[in-house]
């Protein structure tokens, strides 16, 4: 993607958020499918396949692109480029995210790290069920009786070898999900949207993750607003 000429971009982070917001991840691999509706304004440019809107004001340069659903919630990446002549903070209390008329939370860090947890722990009790079956098919039986004229107890344990593999695949099963859950904090902690200071002429960028919007019509007319410039979209499902 390229900006207009006489546009000088002098903060690497910005630079490094265009790469992830137009390179990296595809915009339409999901549950949740975001096109753009452009308003008069705004330039829409395509990047293999994908599509973002640009919006030039008078305080700012503003990119916004839809990025693959992030375990199932939609997601935006978002460039912000100070117009202004003071420096000015920026972080996703400048963000709104609307479906008709109504909130959709867009989730902070905090926030993804619970769910990643929440996930996790669900994740591992189903693994714990598994072994727990598994575990079922272990036992023994006691069978008396007279032998001569001795009365005996006698003993018999039963053990199926499918056991001892259940075990190691919930060791296999909560390794990958720790695994899979320390990605997701290391992706928020790095990518998503945080206060930043941002000097004129200057830019940031990241991503912003949605939580699932509760739109009863779809496809569902979605509105994000960035320090009082909104942008459409249209979202299905």
């Amino acid at each position: 993607m390229s900006f207009r000429k006489g546009i000088e971009v002098k903060n690497i982070k910005f630079v490094a958020a265009l790469a992830l917001s137009v390179a990296a991840v595809p915009a339409f691999a999901g549950q949740y499918n975001s096109k753009p509706i452009a308003a008069e304004s705004d330039t829409i440019r395509y990047f293999k396949g994908v599509a973002s809107i640009t919006r030039e004001t008078p305080t700012a340069l503003i990119t916004i692109t839809p990025l693959e659903n992030d375990n199932g919630r939609p997601a935006f990446a978002i460039l912000y480029e100070n117009r202004e002549e003071k420096p000015i903070n920026f972080g996703l209390e400048n963000i709104s995210v609307t479906t008709n008329g109504m909130a959709v939370p867009v989730l902070t860090k905090k926030q993804l790290a619970q769910k990643a947890a929440n996930a996790a722990m669900w994740a591992q009790f189903g693994a714990a069920l598994v072994a727990g079956v598994a575990n079922a098919d272990y036992g023994s039986t006691t069978t008396s009786g007279w032998v001569g004229r001795s009365y005996v107890n006698v003993e018999t344990n039963s053990y199926n070898s499918n056991n001892w593999a259940a075990r190691q695949d919930m060791k296999e099963m909560n390794a990958e999900i720790q695994a899979a859950t320390e990605a997701r904090l290391a992706d928020a902690a790095q990518n998503v949207i945080d206060i930043t200071t941002i000097d004129p002429g200057n830019g940031y960028g990241g991503k912003i993750i949605l939580d699932k919007p509760k739109s009863k019509i779809w496809p569902a007319p979605i509105t994000v607003t960035i320090n009082g410039e909104a942008f459409q979209f249209t979202m299905t499902k």
